[in-house]
């Protein structure tokens, strides 16, 4: 497993957790009024020292062990720690507070290993959407009576590039609603679909694009 590409995926859950802005009254026990807002601001900055790009140094202190299971990883802050940033008692620390579930899924694009902590916000190809109305347009203008010839000098590319991609045009109805919702597996992209044709049958295409 990329070493890197963990500790990069630890730093974001681990950020985006110290930022809850109720996580201060979760944290911290027996917390009052005028202790809030000094508490909140401390917490920012703890969380603006969990840069991803940054040193795991300044970060790694806070976790006390990072347990991984299917599907899941539970992070556990540090109590020491976590109160020594804070400026607190450890015995002030919550227990169950210090617990950080985070969903985790390892993709796989060719021998590359994509790594996903926590929610992932989905992303649209914006390359794959486009190419995929292209080939629409192109598959459409074909059945109006034009050669592949005639349509790339009209489209200024090439024939091959037409033939390629044009089968963009005939994917099953769920693989297009997961691109235009960006929940389409990493790796498929215009230049996986250019060097492999899917098949024409739709239960076979998702399987295919499933077992990516």
């Amino acid at each position: 497993m990329p070493a890197r590409h963990l500790e990069t995926g630890i730093a974001r859950v681990l950020g985006n957790h110290l930022r809850k802005p109720t996580l201060v009254t979760d944290l911290v026990r027996d917390i009052t009024a005028s202790e809030v807002l000094d508490l909140q601001a401390t917490l920012r900055q703890v969380a603006n020292d969990c840069d991803p790009e940054g040193a795991a140094d300044v970060w790694a202190p806070l976790l006390r062990r990072a347990d991984l299971a299917q599907g899941s990883i539970l992070l556990r802050l540090d109590r020491k720690v976590m109160a020594d940033r804070l400026g607190i008692a450890p015995d002030r620390i919550d227990s169950a507070a210090r617990r950080i579930p985070a969903s985790f899924q390892m993709q796989r694009r060719g021998v590359e290993v994509r790594i996903i902590l926590g929610a992932a916000v989905p992303k649209v190809d914006p390359v794959l959407a486009k190419n995929i109305l292209t080939a629409q347009k192109w598959y459409a203008a074909v059945k109006a009576g034009s050669s592949f010839g005639d349509l790339a000098a009209r489209e200024k590319t090439t024939s091959s590039r037409i033939q390629q991609m044009i089968g963009l045009a005939f994917l099953a109805p769920e693989i297009l609603d997961q691109v235009a919702a960006g929940n389409q597996p990493v790796s498929f992209t215009s230049e996986w679909f250019k060097r492999r044709q899917l098949p024409a049958d739709w239960i076979q295409q998702r399987d295919v694009v499933d077992g990516i």
